[in-house]
């Protein structure tokens, strides 16, 4: 986007995002957090207690899910029927949806299931929702 408007306006800045790079990369695996360090420091007790509770509902559901950061705020519960695995899923809403492959629902278990579980008693449609 920096370099789309940079260019369109002929702002002439030195392109500052372009040495930046994330080990791994495209061919390579990135290397995950340790499972020790997310307990502690993402999932502490008391980690984001200065957050409010939308905003501690949305973090859960990405951690747990590895969604991209809107997604969660953008989609609405889905109460499962019985027959499946999980009792709720997220359902990508308002958005056009380019092809059918990118149809999809998110199945919610752990802290993603419970931010889903509080948003519901709520009476909110979506985990970041306000009330």
């Amino acid at each position: 986007m920096f370099r789309a408007i940079n260019e369109s306006k002929q702002l002439n800045f030195p392109s500052i995002f372009e040495r930046v790079r994330i080990r791994g990369g495209k061919d390579n695996q990135r290397v995950a957090f340790p499972p020790v360090f997310v307990q502690l420091r993402m999932l502490g007790d008391g980690v984001f207690d200065d957050r409010n509770p939308e905003a501690r509902r949305v973090i859960y559901a990405i951690v747990e899910t590895g969604l991209r950061f809107p997604r969660p705020s953008t989609s609405f519960v889905r109460n499962d029927t019985t027959e499946r695995s999980c009792p709720a899923s997220l359902r990508r809403a308002g958005r056009h949806i380019k092809t059918d492959e990118s149809r999809r629902e998110i199945p919610l278990l752990g802290v993603a299931l419970m931010a889903a579980d509080v948003a519901r008693s709520l009476r909110v449609d979506r985990i970041g929702a306000r009330q």
